[in-house]
């Protein structure tokens, strides 16, 4: 798919020496530059720039786009200053297909332009990119193009109104539809884009997409540039650094690594360096003498720090290669190597006795086999979220500043010591974690086998989109509460042991009897395999309390909220078709009552095209609880 990115404007509020706007640096990148690589991430090589004040430059510093690996096109607006929808429209001849709109000075996440691409838009329809979190502060309120949606539809967009709920992040996926709505508004002299989107809207044409927790933001000013600066530098770190990182190393190589990035230097160059100061560290160690241990220390001290420089130069400059982590991994290994030999090497000369030799043997080994299993360890509990992210993570950085620390006090002995306990007993830990982490796919797989198959249509949808909120309300969810999420209405999908409602007299005593048969189900599942018995408790217990339970329990006030939050997305419609008003009334009121009130400031931004439903929906929000029960009475 082409993208078409608009590059004509003057950009006035940052327009100083290295105008026009586009052409700002950021960490050795422009801004147009991080525009063109961010989307060759996500697969797009074919790129049309509209271009128009100072054109030439832009022009010369992009060229042809060989040197980034993609193909540039060029399309020039004479009448850049009347606006960008002018822009656009300029591109008409060259664009007959649907492609993908991008702005010169808005920053994002690759993921977002690789999920839109999945989506096949209707021939007549474009899809704006929108971001519901209205309290961000990467945003100045007063300077973005306010969305309201409704059933992600856009009903309104522009900058001045008031009432909003989602906010214009400048990425669509359009269609040649784009085209016939941007000439008819500058028929009418108005020139902006976001007047030819008010048209499709009205059309009803126009539809959102979701970007949920995804990066971007507009540099339109020099506090926005900032705070790009700012987000770029702290999604340098990694999920999956350890406490030593988190607290030291990251801080001081982050510091650095923005330094070097506007200077044309190769990441790898940087691994070289890291692994010449760990040789250094380990011929000072194997020289001995006090004072060659602790500058043997501290060498290995810096080369855990700059090891972090090569991996942050590359992300940041768009040069991370599979060579690069391959180097990286290897050098890493080696320099491991020689720091333990010369830690080992030293000790046998002043102890002289062989279990120096077996101490450093097993450093060594465990050494190795933490790093063996770092890979499997990272990427299915990190990646995967099977584990708090407050967890202890045992990694090369508490190692080396142990290392340094044992130097400092010329304890080398005892350093290798506890070097070989520690890195080998997390060793071994992480054998039983990732055993667990089988059981765990296994039973997430059975409980998707059984709702997928289930023969009501929404019990899928809903059992993903409660999961998905409980992750919004609280992103650091563990496990058994995804778990306890995903399969809180498992009974549903199997006919033979579905809860009748028209058994039971009282609405509460038809939803317990079903959070027991879903709760009872799951157990039998997870009986199957040797999960803890603190999980399974804790699976169990916010299944069973799901529907009537306390919420003291902030965990299971998560679910509760997630809970009625996807049965007014995703169920309500079809609840609607099977059911009487009397019946939808009163369960939108019970739904309603159960929610939070952090829960019930979301709701209000849901909306219904269903004008019942919608009539209903504002009752209840307008806190009609009385008259409305008496009704149902």
């Amino acid at each position: 798919m082409e993208a078409l990115i608009i590059a004509a404007g003057r950009g006035s509020r940052l327009n100083h020496r290295f105008s026009p706007k586009p052409l700002i640096p950021i960490f050795g990148l422009c801004l147009i530059e991080r525009i063109i690589l961010r989307a060759k991430l996500a697969g797009i090589t074919s790129f049309n720039i509209v271009v128009g004040y100072k054109s030439g430059r832009i022009m010369k510093k992009i060229g042809s786009g060989d040197r980034y690996g993609v193909h540039v096109d060029y399309i020039f607006n004479p009448e850049w200053e009347k606006g960008n929808g002018v822009s656009v429209y300029k591109s008409k001849a060259f664009l007959k297909e649907n492609f993908i709109l991008l702005m010169a000075d808005h920053l994002f996440d690759d993921s977002i332009l690789r999920n839109l691409q999945q989506i096949e838009p209707e021939s007549d329809c474009c899809i704006l990119c929108v971001d519901h979190r209205l309290n961000s502060d990467h945003f100045n309120i007063d300077d973005i193009t306010k969305v309201w949606v409704e059933n992600n539809k856009v009903k309104k967009i522009g900058k001045e109104f008031d009432r909003f709920n989602a906010i214009d992040t400048g990425i669509f996926l359009c269609s040649p539809v784009i085209f016939d709505a941007l000439e008819e508004s500058i028929s009418k002299g108005k020139y902006s884009l976001s007047a030819a989107n008010q048209i499709l809207s009205n059309r009803g044409k126009l539809k959102t997409y979701d970007i949920g927790d995804n990066f971007w933001i507009d540099v339109d000013d020099r506090e926005t540039l900032r705070k790009a600066k700012k987000i770029l530098l702290k999604q340098l770190k990694k999920p999956t650094d350890g406490p030593i990182s988190k607290i030291l190393n990251r801080k001081i190589s982050i510091w650095i690594s923005s330094k070097l990035s506007r200077l044309n230097i190769n990441p790898n160059h940087w691994t070289l360096i890291s692994f010449f100061l760990a040789v250094l560290s380990g011929l000072f160690f194997f020289l001995g003498g006090y004072p060659k241990i602790v500058i043997g220390g501290f060498m290995a001290q810096l080369s855990s720090i700059l090891d972090g420089c090569d991996g942050e130069i590359a992300r940041l400059k768009f040069k991370q290669s599979k060579f690069g982590k391959y180097l990286d991994r290897v050098l890493d290994r080696y320099a491991d190597s020689l720091i333990i030999l010369g830690m080992t090497l030293a000790c046998f000369r002043t102890m002289e006795t062989s279990w120096v030799l077996l101490v450093g043997f097993l450093a060594l080994t465990g050494s190795f086999m933490i790093s063996y299993t770092a890979m499997q360890y990272d990427e299915l509990l990190i990646s995967e979220a099977f584990i708090n992210k407050r967890s202890f993570r045992m990694g090369r950085d508490i190692r080396l500043f142990m290392v340094f620390i044992g130097a400092v006090l010329n304890q080398l002995f005892v350093t290798l010591i506890i070097l070989s306990i520690v890195s080998n007993a997390e060793s071994i830990r992480r054998l039983f974690v990732l055993r667990a982490i089988d059981y765990r796919k296994a039973i997430e797989n059975e409980i998707e086998d059984i709702i997928s198959r289930s023969d009501v249509p929404e019990d899928y949808a809903h059992a993903k989109s409660v999961k998905e909120w409980v992750l919004k309300l609280r992103p650091d969810a563990d496990w058994a509460l995804q778990i306890a999420a995903f399969a809180h209405d498992i009974e549903r999908a199997l006919p033979q042991r579905k809860v009748i409602r028209s058994k039971f007299y009282d609405y509460n005593d038809f939803k317990n009897a079903h959070a027991l048969s879903s709760a009872k189900i799951i157990q039998e599942i997870m009986d199957k395999h040797p999960l803890s018995r603190k999980v399974k408790n804790k699976i169990l217990s916010l299944i069973k309390n799901h529907e009537l339970g306390q919420t003291k329990d902030s965990d299971l006030a998560v679910l509760k909220d997630a809970d009625s939050l996807s049965f007014f997305k995703v169920n309500l419609m079809a609840y609607a078709e099977r059911n009487d008003e009397s019946e939808i009334l009163s369960r939108m009121m019970w739904g309603y009552q159960r929610l939070s009130e952090r829960a019930r400031q979301i709701i209000k931004e849901f909306h219904y095209e269903n004008e019942r439903l919608h009539e209903f929906f504002q009752r209840i929000l307008s806190s009609e609880e009385k008259s409305i029960l008496r009704k149902i009475e």
